[in-house]
């Protein structure tokens, strides 16, 4: 399997979401990352880190990621070969948040 590439980044106040994908010979296969490092500014404790399992379906990818309201967070990165079904996530998700969809617009080059 080949090196990880970032496909989405989402961030919000202290921390941020990353879905992952990696190109294998059959297709794309994906991960989730959580970075929350709210106990850290708040408490001195330690950042909470999370990984998911690697799934091999788009579907199953957004699973990972429709965990959180990651269409609502400030979106950072989308990888150029997904920003039409990022895109499409997106408008879906935020047909009566219209207000939203323009920082998404500019990283989807929509």
């Amino acid at each position: 399997m080949s090196q990880s590439e970032v496909i989405l980044k989402v961030g919000g106040e202290g921390g941020d979401i990353t879905l992952y994908g990696a190109r294998t010979s059959t297709g794309w296969r994906f991960s989730r990352r959580t970075i929350d490092q709210t106990a850290m500014l708040l408490f001195d404790e330690p950042a909470i880190e999370d990984e998911s399992v690697m799934v091999e379906a788009w579907d199953d990818a957004l699973r990972l990621v429709d965990r959180y309201p990651w269409h609502l967070l400030y979106p950072l990165e989308v990888h150029p070969e997904f920003r039409e079904r990022v895109w499409f996530e997106v408008e879906r998700r935020c047909s009566d948040r219209r207000h939203r969809l323009e920082r998404w617009r500019e990283v989807c080059g929509s």
